[in-house]
């Protein structure tokens, strides 16, 4: 594979809490990042989990675990989904090494997926929930980070925790937030504002409001049914709104990005 004339695009979705629709969230930015970039990586960085494999419908024969152990090479470990061409790299379900990586695991992580990053122009972290070593080091390796929540007041506190310890590395100054299944906009905007006051007043960071996705039937069919609403042609609202914040994700990522040296084939 051709290494990629300009740095990637690399997206860390996190989230403070689970249940919010980070991993649904990532799978549609991966999706629709490949519909207008030829290279696209989507990563499950959940951790001994598998929830991109299954919201994909996809039974990968490697995952990350084999790169950690040393079986497999990173580029020889991405499974490619037939219908999009988007290449994944699993993350392992139920492989204990990969649950609580040691920091010397995740150094040999670290090096092995920034080093297959460069073939690629957008890349789509899909980090683990919270604020473990396991998730802040993920989201430490992306260029633009983004933060999924909903609009209740225990995922808006645990987007705040979120926020604190990840400005703590002084990795990333701004973050985008993406509030989700969100029944009414305004009071989902209204719920925003305050969060980013607060961000403003004590952290060191900006935030971002990326966009709403409302609540939508559509997603919790599409989950069950392991296909994407892209398949739905984009009818259904939420699937409207994702396109939208998904094509000012790659703007807004693609101004900051620094330029890369072109390099030569790797394989």
């Amino acid at each position: 594979m051709n290494q990629a004339t300009h740095a990637p695009l690399i997206f860390a979705v996190a989230s403070g809490k689970g249940g919010v629709g980070k991993t649904f969230f990532s799978v549609h930015l991966a999706l629709l990042a490949r519909m207008v970039k030829p290279r696209v990586l989507l990563v499950d960085g959940d951790l001994g989990l598998s929830n991109v494999e299954v919201a994909m419908g996809l039974h990968p024969r490697h995952h990350l675990g084999d790169v950690v152990s040393g079986a497999k090479n990173i580029r020889d470990a991405v499974t490619v989904h037939p219908k999009s061409g988007l290449h994944i790299l699993a993350g392992g379900a139920g492989v204990r090494e990969l649950a609580d990586l040691s920091a010397e695991r995740r150094h040999i992580v670290s090096t092995a997926l920034e080093e297959a990053f460069r073939d690629y122009d957008v890349v789509v972290i899909d980090a683990g929930a919270g604020v473990h070593p396991a998730v802040m080091f993920l989201v430490e390796l992306g260029t633009t980070p983004v933060v999924v929540t909903t609009r209740e007041p225990q995922s808006m506190a645990d987007a705040y925790s979120f926020l604190k310890i990840a400005s703590t590395s002084g990795r990333h100054r701004e973050f985008h937030m993406v509030m989700n299944q969100i029944d009414d906009e305004k009071s989902a905007r209204d719920a925003f504002a305050r969060l980013s006051e607060v961000v403003g007043r004590f952290l060191p960071v900006r935030l971002r409001l990326a966009g709403v996705v409302p609540e939508d039937r559509a997603v919790t069919d599409c989950g069950y049914r392991r296909r994407s609403l892209l398949d739905l042609n984009f009818t259904p609202p939420a699937a409207a709104a994702m396109w939208t914040i998904s094509e000012q994700l790659l703007e807004a990522a693609a101004q900051s990005a620094p330029e890369a040296p072109v390099q030569a084939c790797v394989r």
